[in-house]
Formats: structure tokens, sequence, C-alpha cells
């Protein structure tokens, strides 16, 4: 049984932080936290939560903070940093409440509540936006693949036929030729990631069903910033007008364009934008490390 707690929540953490920020001990951070929550008469679990409220407490209001004037306990910080996921001018604006312990628990739990049900209904206005939105863009896209009829795509004959669904596909255009199948995939990339990962998503997409077919045409918004990426990933993998196409719709969304701006591959550093950085943290000690891994000699394209 751990026994009572001597210290101040904050003033723990801010004697702590500065020490686990320069740990070079044996047996890793996470023993050495174990060693002070017993010297400190706290749970293991208990402190890592202080650490953890003490670190977006600083954020929040500044590491100069004294310690006399954080008169509330570690659930309170808790409970702001929730709010400030949902609402951060809320949690600036309740900060001062915060810490001089004017506001209760129950209340600010009342206020977190309310702020995640306004960012709930939020974010199903967003879903529902974007859902609409690729809608529209398939939509489109049948209407005007139609319009451009099967030689635009490379095809001399065949029909178009829309077909809801096929292996890893949703719903897509095939020009249905025997012995030249081709598809058209709308496409309008996932916005709650960034436009490089996107691209590759999509050419994931393209490359798990091309060896079935002749061509793959992917179908984009125009003035799609995905464009740009996925041309240089389908580029470097030797697949850009090769099996796989790239058409845009026009400005005034009454034809297709074929996509095929060759001097974006000069603009874009694909390294560093979703081609080899990566981010992790050490399984000896917790720390966060960083790196990349750029493309190997020989890889790719020359």
């Amino acid at each position: 049984m751990a026994r009572k707690a001597l210290h101040h929540w904050y003033g723990l953490y801010q004697a702590l932080h500065p020490k686990i920020d320069s740990f070079e001990g044996e047996g890793g951070v996470y023993r050495f936290l174990r060693h002070e929550a017993e010297d400190s008469g706290y749970d293991e679990k208990v402190l890592k939560r202080m650490l953890k409220a003490g670190t977006f407490l600083d954020r929040l209001a500044g590491a100069g903070l004294a310690l006399d004037g954080v008169k509330c306990g570690y659930a309170h910080v808790e409970l702001l940093e929730r709010l400030h996921q949902f609402s951060p001018a809320e949690a600036q604006h309740l900060l001062t409440d915060v810490l001089s312990n004017s506001i209760t628990l129950k209340n600010l739990r009342l206020v977190v509540e309310e702020n995640a049900a306004k960012g709930g209904q939020a974010q199903l206005a967003a879903k529902s936006k974007a859902r609409s939105y690729v809608a529209q863009h398939q939509r489109a896209t049948v209407e005007l693949v139609q319009c451009m009829g099967t030689a635009f795509f490379g095809s001399t004959s065949g029909e178009f036929v829309l077909v809801k669904s096929f292996l890893s596909l949703r719903q897509f255009i095939l020009i249905n030729d025997k012995t030249s199948p081709i598809a058209i995939i709308p496409r309008v990339g996932d916005s709650s990631i960034k436009e490089w990962h996107a691209a590759e998503e999509i050419l994931k997409t393209a490359m798990a069903v091309k060896n079935r077919l002749y061509r793959v045409w992917i179908v984009l918004p125009y003035e799609s910033p995905i464009a740009a990426y996925l041309f240089a990933y389908a580029y470097r993998e030797r697949a850009i007008n090769s099996w796989l196409f790239i058409a845009t719709i026009s400005r005034d969304g009454t034809g297709l364009q074929h996509y095929n701006d060759s001097a974006t591959l000069l603009d874009l550093d694909l390294r560093g934008a979703g081609g080899g950085d990566w981010a992790g943290h050490s399984l000896a000690d917790g720390r966060m490390i960083y790196g990349d891994l750029p493309l190997l000699s020989g890889a790719g394209v020359d």
C-alpha cells in the first residue's frame, strides 16, 4: 500500500519533468518512474497522470507558472485538457478559474460534456458534407465518362458498365472489353489525412487490381491537390501513363482532362512528404525518435 502523498502534484511534476527529459540511467525511464512513485507516496499510474497533466498545463499556461498559482488538483487539469480537444478557446477562457480552484469538478465536467456534444454535431455535419461531396463527384464522373467516350480512355470497343463492387473497389466504371478491360475510378481522397497520404492510398487501391486490367484511370475533382502527389508516386513506380492514368474534371465541369503535369515532379519532396519520414518511440525507454528512410539507390525511377 502506498504511503500518504507528501508533495503537491504540480510541484512533483516540476521536480521530475527535467529529470525525465535528461534521464540516462539504467533500467529505462519507466523503472525510474516506479521508484519516484514509491518515494513520493503515489501510485505509479497516478504519478503518470500527474506528469501528463503538468505537461499540458505548461503548454497551455506557459512553463513559467508558479507552484503557488496552481490551487487545483490534477483531475481539474485532465478535464481542462479534454475540453481543449473540443474547444481550445473555452479551455483558455476557463484556465484562471481552474488554476484558482474556483470551478468544481462537476461544473467543469458539464462544460466538457456540452462542448463534446457540440463537437459531435460538428463532426456529423462534416461527415455528411464529405459523403455528399463524394456522391456528387461519383455522379459527375459517370456522366462525363459517357460524354468523353471510350476512345478518350484508350479503348476502341467495349461498353461502359457501372460496377457496384469488385474486390477492394467500391463503385467504378468498367469499359467491358474482353481483351483490354479498363477501370475508371472516381476518387476525391480522404480529407482527414494529408494529400500525400491520400495519394498513396489511391495508388495502393489501383495497384491491387492492376493485374486484372489493361488500364486504370483515376478521376479526381478539378484542381485536386492530390493529383500532383498521385502523379509523382505513380511516376516513381513506373506506372504513370503505362497502366495508370489520371484525369481531372475540367474547370467548367463539362468534360475530363488527362492530367500529365510532369513539372510537379520538381516541386515535390517525396521523401519529406510521405516518402520516407517516420516517427516512433523507443521500446527501451519510451523516448520519441524521428528519422527517415530514403529510397535505396536503384529503386524507383533513376
